[in-house]
């Protein structure tokens, strides 16, 4: 546990730095304002540099406290999901299901998209064999909480 223990001191001390130079200028997630320390000006060089250690330290946190089988199954399906969503955005799938009345059969929407049903199929089956891997897994987890 001295991984977690030095990332978590880390994120701390880094922390304090920001805010000790922040003070009550910070971002605002449900606002749409811009921040003015980074997005209008430049800020202090160490408010900087402490932010990005913080984002670095974060993500190997994350890292850290993510299952294994989680991130094989994210490494695995990765490419495929990135891959689908572009044909998807391409053929405009969501717009012509829209345009159909919430619903297409996948020889419809081939048929509308100029595209052949198996290829168009591919992409189906791919985007569900990701949602069932992830909720197979998040089942799993789930049941190994007490």
């Amino acid at each position: 546990m001295a991984l977690l223990q030095n990332l978590l001191e880390d994120i701390t001390s880094q922390g304090r730095i920001l805010q000790a130079t922040l003070g009550n200028d910070t971002g605002h997630l449900f606002e749409p304002k811009p921040w003015k320390t980074y997005d209008e000006d430049l800020p202090p060089r160490t408010v900087w540099e402490a932010s990005q250690k913080i984002i670095a330290d974060c993500e190997e946190l994350i890292a850290l406290l993510t299952p294994t089988k989680v991130k094989l199954v994210t490494e695995c399906v990765a490419n495929n999901s990135t891959v689908g969503l572009g044909v998807a955005a391409d053929l405009k799938i969501a717009d012509k299901i829209i345009e159909n009345g919430g619903e297409a059969t996948l020889a419809h929407l081939a048929r509308i998209c100029s595209t052949d049903e198996h290829k168009l199929g591919w992409s189906y089956r791919a985007f569900l064999s990701i949602y069932l891997a992830f909720t197979y897994q998040q089942a799993d987890m789930s049941a190994q909480v007490p």
